[in-house]
């Protein structure tokens, strides 16, 4: 039994579908350079938004690491520094 019997708007719409799809090869066919060139061109915009996206990113990265570093150093050396000079002025009185 034919499928247009039992849903009669669906071989119009397979016809459509099919009439669309035919339109774009066809177009592809004629305007071979010009779809290249906006394909081309949508890669590169994709390309450049995606390294802005990743350059963010690594940005936010190492402003944590660099604080994360200059924390550590401060501890480093106020423990150095109590060591080395508090512990040594301290017997003598000086505070």
């Amino acid at each position: 039994m034919p499928l247009a019997r039992f849903a009669p708007g669906v071989a119009t719409v397979r016809q459509a579908v099919v009439h669309t799809v035919a339109r774009c090869i066809r177009l592809l066919h004629e305007r071979t350079i010009l779809m290249l060139m906006l394909m081309f061109c949508l890669g590169v915009g994709c390309m450049l938004w995606d390294v802005s996206r990743l350059q963010s990113n690594l940005i936010a990265s190492i402003a944590l690491q660099d604080a994360s570093l200059y924390a550590q150093a401060l501890t480093e050396f106020r423990t150095l520094y109590t060591s080395e000079v508090v512990e040594t002025v301290r017997p003598r009185g000086i505070e």
